[in-house]
């Protein structure tokens, strides 16, 4: 008993994270969030894991690392608790004990399989303008908790940015404009590219 007691101890410390939506230049930034959970066993060996605290629209889970990728957990399911320990004491008889990090950033939130999986996704949108130069940019469909919106990836990181603003057309013509100019066509993706409405009121 005392053993148990001491283990759950010591993977609350190494495995509790908070994730939030952090902003860089006023601009939205991709966080890390699982918004639902299923209770399906994950019967692959993991590479790490961690908790997410409740904080909407991002849901209380344990989030397990494989080889197949990151799953949201139901933390209140039995089998949970014996895939950590599990975990644990192969830790401690075949790597190291840092293996096993607090901070293992995702920029995600959450799609699905079996157990449902991370991948990324904008739940707010931002209308500061980035100034930095892309690397590459995507649009995202409004499919709740996630939101229609543009993320602009820079050396920065990733921003969520409402697509309605006039700015936004813009930067993505210069964007390509600088694509075509500097690196082969094929570097940006289809799946990256969309168009934007014009709008009356925008300046040519």
């Amino acid at each position: 008993m005392k053993t148990s007691v001491a283990v759950m101890r010591s993977l609350a410390a190494v495995a509790i994270v908070a994730f939030t939506i952090w902003t860089s230049a006023g601009a939205e930034k991709v966080s890390p969030c699982c918004v639902s959970v299923l209770r399906s066993r994950v019967v692959e060996p993991l590479k790490s894991f961690r908790l997410q605290k409740s904080s909407p629209p991002c849901v209380k889970a344990v989030i397990f690392e494989t080889e197949r990728g990151h799953y949201c957990i139901d933390p209140r399911q039995p089998w949970v608790r014996k895939k950590i320990e599990e975990f644990v004491r192969q830790q401690k008889t075949t790597v190291s004990p840092t293996s096993v990090s607090p901070h293992n950033d995702l920029e995600i939130t959450s799609a699905y399989i079996d157990a449902e999986k991370v991948s990324p996704c904008c739940v707010s949108i931002s209308r500061s303008r980035v100034v930095e130069p892309l690397k590459s940019f995507r649009l995202q469909k409004s499919s709740p908790p996630c939101v229609k919106a543009v993320i602009f990836e820079t050396e920065k990181g990733q921003f969520c940015i409402d697509p309605r603003q006039p700015w936004v057309r813009k930067k993505i013509e210069e964007f390509r404009r600088q694509q075509k100019t500097t690196v082969s066509p094929t570097s940006v993706s289809p799946r990256l590219t969309f168009s934007v409405p014009q709008s009356s009121t925008e300046s040519s």
